[in-house]
């Protein structure tokens, strides 16, 4: 029989405020476990803007979203007491006796007190390119490299919103390289205004063209009007065709406590859902008038834990924070 693991509170999800929420517990005196389901901790920030500034954090005029990550991880790991799962998926969840209890893949069991979701929006996944060549191919990047890996060198972005234009005026202003935009279509989804600054950032436009094969440092496309197929010349190319969302994690307990037709699990305001031992913090859950800002996750996390510490603890014994 494979043995089961005892926490007082267990943190589901490794993005900024759940790092947050797992360190704050844990230096609360509470023994914590945080579980995420990709193979990295660093949630939506690390997988779809990296290399981008966040300027509403506070203390920070303007901070780099991966080094916003690295110092919450950081912070994270100098408790070395606390237990990170990382690459696990929900199997089944059971809720009864005032315990959660939790089997993910790979024979892991979990028992809790107490459940914290802070999954956000779900887990990210990019859309590939799929065309000869593209498999395993380390010069085509999903997520974008710091800047300075692309200076001096011929960057292909493919997409046409906001994100593939974003990057293409970014890394027309940051770095040294030369830059082309393809999009299958004959006209942008992206912003207007960040359209017209292609031109004015020297970024190469090739509309109506469809991606065929790569070859060595060529990407061969097909032009869809007039049919006529060409090689472009490459040292990275940067796909941005979206992502997709994976929410799987947290799909067993969704069954079981109140949530809008967007999954957003409903909390009231010390951020309990309708189950008296589990709660929601950051983007996974919902309320009037929620700022979408990571600070709010942070802030949504004391009062979380805090909630759940007056409840372990005898009022007269404790102090709020």
């Amino acid at each position: 029989m494979i043995d089961k693991m005892v926490y007082d509170v267990l943190i589901l999800g490794g993005g900024p405020v759940g790092c947050f929420a797992a360190y704050l517990a844990n230096d609360k005196g509470l023994k914590t476990v945080l579980v995420e389901s990709t193979n990295q901790l660093g949630g939506q920030p690390i997988n779809l803007f990296a290399q981008k500034n966040i300027t509403d954090y506070p203390g920070f005029a303007s901070i780099n979203a991966k080094q916003l990550v690295d110092n919450l991880v950081n912070q994270l790991k100098h408790h070395d007491e606390i237990d990170i799962f990382l690459n696990k998926q929900l199997i089944s969840f059971k809720n009864q006796n005032g315990m959660c209890n939790f089997v993910f893949n790979d024979d892991l069991i979990i028992e809790t007190k107490f459940l914290i979701i802070a999954t956000g929006n779900g887990s990210f996944f990019p859309n590939l390119l799929q065309i000869p060549g593209s498999e395993n191919n380390k010069k085509l990047h999903y997520i974008v490299q710091p800047y300075e890996e692309y200076n001096d060198k011929k960057v292909i972005i493919l997409g046409g919103g906001d994100s593939a234009v974003d990057w293409a005026n970014n890394l027309a202003n940051k770095t040294t390289a030369d830059i082309s935009i393809i999009h299958r279509r004959d006209i942008f989804r992206a912003n207007g205004e960040n359209v017209k600054l292609l031109s004015k950032n020297n970024v190469r436009i090739l509309l109506n063209k469809e991606c065929l094969k790569i070859n060595d440092n060529a990407l061969f496309v097909k032009d869809n009007l007039s049919k006529i197929e060409e090689s472009i010349s490459f040292d990275n190319i940067i796909i941005q065709y979206g992502q997709k969302i994976n929410n799987t994690l947290i799909e067993p307990i969704l069954k079981n406590v109140e949530h809008n037709v967007g999954n957003k699990i409903i909390v009231n305001r010390n951020q309990q859902t309708n189950i008296d031992n589990i709660y929601a913090i950051g983007n996974a859950c919902t309320y009037i008038n929620r700022p979408n800002m990571i600070i709010t996750g942070h802030g949504e996390a004391a009062v979380a834990i805090n909630d759940i510490i007056t409840k372990i603890k005898k009022y007269d014994e404790h102090k709020t924070f």
